[in-house]
């Protein structure tokens, strides 16, 4: 797919222009420290609205205060400490995580999906995925100050807005800490209320879009703070499908094999030649090795039928499960079904010769 620059129009509406600048800086704020020239333009930045009581002019100012406060080495160790870390960031600016309680979910599914309709896609040298905080403040600020006018329209801001902003990601956690980045959380258009030192989310629901509830008990604490109920389970439904069906290769086999003994067991094969033998001098064993090998088989089968799914390491520094039980499950019993038709076919190749040794024997 071939990719080509986006490009901004000219804004005539003076509060049209500020709310695309203003998206325009918070994206530039989460993706990365400020550098020295930001730092130089808050120095001189204007902090009180032109008309007073503005909704803006509050957290603004508190934004511009933070910023006049801080230092461009320290906003960098700020950043790198919230957004990277070592391990397990403290803060994930990612809309998967906290909307699925894990990275790279659904969440980001369903944004690709309303870029590629808004004929958008990430710039390949782009590091962080879409749901980035970062890159949804610039989709929005595109939606506004956009030349395309079929893509950048009120309507569009509205339906982004709600399935991808209305319930932004990690500003509440950073928003705990009371330092320089919990300052950027000062824009109302994302649904936020500026409450003195901390940023809480306004949710708002229509009723109408309610379609069903999931009950169930728990804070979550283990599972990135979600529900327990909305978790995602990695391939779960699979990988116990795939554990039934191990539990039910080595019965299989087990059944194939005792039949297979009771052909070459005198004691059960209605008179057929002990083992199939063909001579009564003992020179050779008859099929005696064929149901040693498929015993070991059945034997083998038995103790890779072990379920996957009951056992789980943590990961990403204990905050998520998300492993691969499933795809486990599915490598596993692919390569016992291949075991299961040895078993069988060591079945059939006594069968095929049993009449032939019963002839003999008569």
């Amino acid at each position: 797919m071939q990719t080509s620059p986006i490009h901004f129009g000219s804004l005539d509406d003076s509060e049209e222009l500020a709310r695309a600048e203003l998206y325009g800086l918070l994206s530039r704020l989460w993706l990365a420290p400020p550098d020295a020239a930001l730092m130089q333009e808050f120095s001189v930045a204007v902090t009180q609205a032109p008309h007073p009581g503005g909704l803006l002019e509050e957290p603004w100012a508190a934004l511009v205060g933070a910023l006049r406060s801080t230092s461009v080495e320290a906003a960098a160790v700020e950043h790198v400490a919230l957004f990277h870390g070592v391990g397990k960031p403290e803060v994930f600016a990612y809309a998967s995580f906290h909307l699925s309680g894990f990275l790279n979910e659904k969440p980001l599914a369903a944004l690709r999906h309303d870029l590629a309709d808004l004929g958008l896609a990430r710039d390949s040298a782009a590091l962080e995925t879409e749901d980035h905080i970062a890159y949804l403040f610039e989709v929005m600020r595109y939606l506004i100050a956009g030349d395309d006018a079929a893509v950048c329209n009120l309507e569009q801001q509205r339906r982004f807005y709600r399935a991808h902003l209305h319930r932004p990601p990690a500003c509440r956690h950073v928003a705990r800490r009371g330092s320089f980045h919990a300052g950027i959380h000062c824009r109302r258009d994302a649904g936020f209320r500026h409450a003195g030192n901390m940023t809480e989310m306004i949710t708002r629901i229509d009723p109408l879009d309610i379609t069903g509830l999931i009950l169930c008990g728990g804070r979550g604490t283990r599972m990135g703070g979600v529900d327990k109920g909305l978790q995602n389970h990695h391939g779960m439904p699979l990988a116990l499908a795939m554990s039934y069906v191990k539990a039910s290769i080595p019965v299989l086999a087990s059944i194939s094999e005792r039949r297979l003994n009771k052909l070459v067991d005198p004691a059960t094969n209605d008179g057929l030649p002990p083992f199939l033998i063909g001579n009564e001098d003992a020179t050779e064993s008859g099929f005696m090795i064929v149901q040693y090998t498929a015993a070991a088989i059945v034997n083998d089968l038995a103790s890779r039928a072990h379920p996957a799914s009951v056992y789980s390491i943590p990961t990403s520094a204990n905050a998520e499960d998300h492993v691969s039980m499933g795809a486990n499950e599915a490598r596993h019993v692919l390569s016992m079904v291949d075991d299961l038709g040895k078993v069988l076919a060591l079945e059939l190749i006594v069968a095929a010769r049993s009449p032939a040794r019963s002839a003999a024997a008569t």
